[in-house]
């Protein structure tokens, strides 16, 4: 008898719709809210058990959120990314003259109103989430500020840069005391970044 081949798992094994899009639907939130609970408490990434008994949900009930247990972090980075997005691509919109400063400041607001998805993030993923969200209106920023097209390398330092102030962040548990001093590291670091495109632009 031929044995089966087992599939490799790829992007699928996570669920295919973001949750925000159910977020207009309270008993979504809700199960959500209970998941995130958990995340925030638990020391470690739960078991598929302890989970669901600790969220008080069934098995089938976050599999409806979820496909699996290693998809919740993917599927939370995906989202808050996605939806950061949205919010600077909406902004640039309404704004033809928004700056780099005033994009990236949107972060620390972001984040802020997200506090509780990024303190889960950042424990069980690090600052990969911020600088994946940066990257992600790189093209966005560039097409609206006239960006040079090589400047591909520099995003990529200034992500990790960013990345790095907002971990920073975290740690003081994103006190709203400690904002001040963030918003200034992130205007030096982008008055950096638009010193060293001047010479690229010419």
């Amino acid at each position: 008898m031929a044995k089966t081949k087992t599939k490799p798992k790829t992007k699928s094994y996570y669920r295919k719709q973001p949750s925000y899009r159910g977020m207009r639907d309270k008993r979504y939130r809700k199960t959500e809210e209970a998941i995130l609970e958990v995340l925030l408490k638990a020391k470690k990434m739960p078991s598929t058990t302890e989970l669901t008994k600790r969220a008080r949900i069934s098995r089938s009930t976050l599999y409806r959120h979820h496909r699996a247990i290693p998809g919740i972090i993917p599927d939370y980075e995906h989202d808050i990314t996605i939806v950061f997005k949205q919010e600077v691509s909406s902004t640039l919109k309404r704004r033809r003259d928004a700056t780099i400063e005033s994009i990236y400041l949107k972060i620390l607001f972001f984040v802020l109103r997200y506090k509780r998805v990024f303190k889960i993030l950042f424990k069980y993923s690090g600052d990969r989430v911020v600088e994946n969200m940066v990257l992600a209106v790189k093209d966005l920023i560039a097409i609206n500020c006239h960006l040079p097209k090589n400047s591909d390398r520099l995003f990529k330092i200034y992500a990790k840069e960013v990345a790095g102030i907002v971990e920073d962040w975290n740690d003081n548990d994103f006190s709203e005391h400690e904002i001040n001093r963030i918003l200034k590291d992130i205007v030096y670091l982008t008055t950096t970044m638009k010193q060293r495109l001047a010479p690229i632009r010419r």
